[in-house]
Order: C-alpha cells, then sequence, then structure tokens
C-alpha cells in the first residue's frame, strides 16, 4: 500500500510567526499533536512542531508563550514521499525512532502533501503480521 492512501492529506499548516500559546491552541482544539511550520507565503515547509517541543522547548524552559514557533520548531524533517510504500517508510521510522513523517508529492517538486503516523498506518493498514510488526518496531522505547 503507498503512502497516499494513508496519510493525512492537508494538515493545519502554521506560520512561523504564529506564537507558541496560538500553536498549543491549535493542537488542543484539532486533537493535532504535530504542525507542519511554514514560510510567510505558506508554500515551504520550514519545520515542524510537536506538542513534546512546546512542552520541553518552551514551557520546561520557561520560555515566553508568545514567542514566534520557529523558535522551538524542529528544522530536520524526516519525510517521504506519497508513492513510497508503507513498508518502506515503516523501515525508515524504525531506523530513526519516529511516529510520524511529513509527505511529499515526488522528490522533483517536494510538494507538501500532508503527514503519516504510526497511528493513521495502524488505523487503515491492517495485513496483520508484518505490518503489525514494523509498527511495534517503530514505537519501542529508545531510552
Amino acid at each position: 500500500m503507498q503512502v497516499k492512501h494513508v496519510a493525512t492529506h492537508k494538515p493545519e499548516f502554521i506560520d512561523a510567526t504564529t506564537s507558541i500559546q496560538a500553536v498549543a491552541e491549535i493542537m488542543r482544539e484539532t486533537g493535532c499533536g504535530c504542525l507542519p511550520v511554514g514560510d510567510d507565503s505558506k508554500q515551504k515547509l520550514v519545520g515542524i512542531v510537536t506538542d513534546r517541543d512546546i512542552v520541553l522547548k518552551a514551557v520546561a524552559q520557561g520560555k515566553d508563550l508568545g514567542a514566534k514557533v520557529s523558535d522551538i520548531a524542529t528544522e530536520k524533517v524526516f519525510y517521504c514521499f506519497e508513492d513510497d510504500e508503507i513498508s518502506d517508510i515503516l523501515h525508515n521510522m524504525k531506523q530513526h525512532q519516529i511516529q510520524r513523517l511529513v509527505v511529499l508529492k515526488d522528490q522533483s517538486s517536494k510538494q507538501f502533501r500532508g503527514m503519516i503516523t504510526l497511528s493513521d498506518i495502524a488505523r487503515k493498514c491492517t495485513d496483520g503480521g508484518a505490518m503489525s510488526e514494523g509498527i511495534a518496531q517503530c514505537c519501542k522505547p529508545y531510552h
């Protein structure tokens, strides 16, 4: 099965200048723990921010929640392409111990298409065996 059949397409896309507080509120309202962060034109992905980033890089360090989300966003973004096979991206997720990937259209355009998470895969891919084992491997604690 390909990523494009499983991914969440067009998740909330936030501007890099949005406040950390506003991002936390968007996450609460949408039930989403990870949001893509874009530049002013919202055409270019500049990073992602997770609920964990907000807790560890802002709240726990006493950072002003009115600060820009770009101050705490993760710039190194792991990604896949919408035509990639789920089994291949599970291998990458396991290797890097990550639970979500940005989905891009293709290698030449790198146009943002959405996000894919282990939850998306678990809900939509029910082949049992190999897929379940792949998800379990990605979820192992890494510390």
